[in-house]
């Protein structure tokens, strides 16, 4: 988001909503980067934002748990370089 103001303002509704947030400064840490071409699908419906980067595909996971699974499913970390 691109203000301090703008990003209280969805912290606040999702907080109402009945939501947790957490602010994530650095997505490094949670991102998965993992073939085109591969199957993918479990691990994008438990990513919170994808983008393509050349012929990978780097998934920004929700939590570690999931990271840790990407893991073991034989994906490496991202670099979250777009």
């Amino acid at each position: 988001m691109a203000t301090a103001g703008e990003r209280n303002k969805v912290m606040k509704l999702l907080d109402k909503k009945g939501y947790d947030p957490t602010l994530i400064e650095d997505p490094a840490p949670f991102a998965v980067e993992i073939s085109r071409y591969q199957k993918y699908s479990e691990l994008l419906k438990n990513s919170v934002e994808s983008y393509l980067l050349r012929d990978e595909i780097v998934l920004v996971m929700k939590d570690l748990a999931w990271m840790s699974r990407g893991w073991r499913w034989g994906r490496r970390e991202g670099k979250i370089n777009k």
